[in-house]
């Protein structure tokens, strides 16, 4: 038995009486929820980043364990017949935005639409990761949160209305979306539909306990010579070493939605007891990460592509990063996740990782001078990736 796996039955009899999340069975596929359009229909919003020229339409999205939670959709076609659909989970922080530095989907979009493919942009009215709105420190979960995108792309793949029938279907996220859309594949049964994923500065709840403890987690080596996925069309990735803690803001957002919302309690992400966090609360993390135990990372017939900055902080942009920290954890959380994948078991029948150099900030995988190891824009080499692959039996 290992060290967690004792961790685990130790804390769940105790954890059973305070947290409902850990009383529920985890394995894959997990329920998704349902959606109900809202009346009247939401118009397009006028802020930056919605594409113009789409439908927009209000949803509200209930989910088991969280509060119901309205979402805005907005719809683009094509010029002409439509070769697929490309679902943007949100990445500004919680999800609010359909835009933002780290993901450009606004540029992705106008780009995707100029290749023949429907965009669906969303945004949601509160931070999708909250499912404890009260703040009583206990009842939050990553994992049950993020039925609310999985559930999301669900919907727009089963709609006419957003998928055209037989057409191919596939999404993209940054940071948070990055996150988002990777919980939907790992457990939420989204492999089953999506041809092809884009992955940006991230995932970045990959394993959440090391991004929470204290004593802080060691640091994790991306692309080290066992890590599959490295050497690609792209270049080679050579290896790097960086810590997965959170840190500057994104902490506090974290700390909102794991349970941080009262100082001192069990579940505060990095606020540690005197000896560190306890063993029930860095379990309580794992158990609500990507790679907890029960996933399913056999994604057969899923293409991906993982796009993170690599390197220490002189492979930045110069005065970009804005704090003390380039880069910031994306890169290693992105790197725990790739490193579930080898031969005979990744993505397929497309994979790659991909270490970005002169990221533009913390995540800024897609700044204007950012580049793959090969020397190409690391933006025109997503927008590359994503058409070449979203289609169907590749």
């Amino acid at each position: 038995m290992t060290t967690r796996t004792l961790l685990w039955f130790l804390a769940i009899s105790s954890a059973l009486a305070i947290n409902p999340i850990l009383a529920r069975s985890q394995t894959a596929p997990l329920a998704i929820g349902t959606w109900s359009l809202d009346s009247p229909p939401a118009t397009c919003p006028t802020s930056a980043g919605w594409l113009a020229g789409g439908i927009c339409k209000h949803y509200t999205v209930s989910c088991p364990g969280a509060d119901p939670l309205g979402v805005t959709i907005n719809y683009v076609a094509p010029n002409g017949t439509s070769n697929g659909t490309i679902a943007f989970v949100a990445a500004e922080g919680g999800g609010t935005s359909p835009n933002s530095d780290v993901g450009q989907e606004s540029a992705f979009g106008n780009y995707y639409l100029s290749k023949g493919f429907a965009v669906v942009q969303t945004a949601w009215d509160t931070d999708w990761e909250d499912t404890d709105t009260a703040g009583d420190s206990g009842s939050d979960s990553m994992l049950v949160a993020a039925c609310r995108p999985a559930t999301l792309l669900s919907a727009i793949n089963a709609s006419s209305t957003y998928h055209p029938t037989g057409t191919a279907m596939c999404a993209q996220g940054a940071s948070a979306g990055s996150g988002g859309a990777a919980f939907a594949l790992e457990w939420y049964g989204a492999k089953k539909y999506l041809n092809n994923v884009e992955l940006i500065s991230g995932p970045v709840f990959s394993d959440m306990e090391k991004g929470c403890e204290v004593p802080v987690a060691g640091n994790v080596t991306a692309c080290s010579s066992t890590q599959y996925g490295c050497n690609n069309e792209y270049g080679n990735t050579p290896s790097w070493t960086n810590a997965p803690d959170y840190v500057d803001f994104y902490i506090t957002a974290v700390q909102g939605w794991v349970g941080g919302g009262t100082t001192g309690t069990t579940y505060s992400c990095q606020n540690p007891l005197p000896a560190g966090t306890s063993p029930l609360a860095d379990q309580n993390w794992f158990n609500m990460s990507i790679l907890a135990t029960g996933g399913d990372s056999d994604y057969a017939g899923t293409s991906m592509g993982v796009w993170v900055c690599a390197g220490a902080a002189s492979n930045y942009q110069s005065g970009t990063c804005g704090n003390s920290h380039c880069p910031n954890n994306s890169g290693s959380e992105g790197a725990l996740f790739g490193q579930q994948f080898y031969s005979g078991h990744s993505p397929t029948p497309h994979y790659v990782f991909v270490g970005v150099n002169t990221c533009d900030g913390e995540e800024g995988v897609t700044g204007s001078l950012a580049t793959t190891p090969n020397l190409e824009n690391a933006m025109t080499a997503i927008e590359t990736d994503m058409t070449a692959h979203c289609k169907i039996g590749q």
